[in-house]
């Protein structure tokens, strides 16, 4: 019963720490957890995340989790996500929930932390933009290719 268990711990306000700090930390807490775990044999392994608001680390770390819970679909968006990419020649595909700026899916390749973050700081640029000229709700699709960046903002019709 215990393996279908999914732990996730976030370590909150690491803001004021460097990255050898965090890296300390983060290797700390998860040998001090494990034990106490194995000790109580206890058979979880939590995954332990460092985040903070002042970065997008509490976003991506809320996607992760979010992703856990939707197993079916996750393989499904990515398959879907995958044949978009592969035929257009996209470098990354990333499907957003607009509102709370968490991936709900990628395409089979791994998110770099950079990546992410210029996709977010798209989604707040676009909504920002798009609530001066309009009331309506939008629907926005990015598209990273290289060095290019194009987004598309449809009128959701529900």
């Amino acid at each position: 019963m215990l393996q279908n268990i999914v732990v996730s711990v976030f370590i909150h306000k690491v803001d004021g720490l460097s990255e050898d700090q965090r890296a300390d930390a983060l290797r700390d807490i998860n040998f001090r957890v494990t034990e106490e775990l194995s000790e109580a044999e206890i058979g979880i392994i939590p995954k332990i995340q460092l985040t903070s608001v002042y970065d997008y680390s509490i976003f991506e770390a809320l996607s992760i989790v979010g992703q856990k819970l939707i197993p079916e679909l996750l393989s499904t968006f990515e398959w879907l996500l995958n044949a978009l990419k592969n035929p257009c020649g996209m470098d990354r595909v990333m499907l957003f929930d607009v509102a709370t700026k968490c991936y709900i899916a990628t395409d089979t390749e791994t998110v770099p932390t950079n990546i992410y973050e210029m996709c977010c700081d798209m989604l707040d640029l676009v909504a920002d933009v798009s609530n001066i000229y309009t009331n309506l709700r939008l629907s926005i699709i990015m598209i990273a290719n290289h060095f290019h960046l194009f987004i598309l903002i449809m009128e959701r019709l529900f």
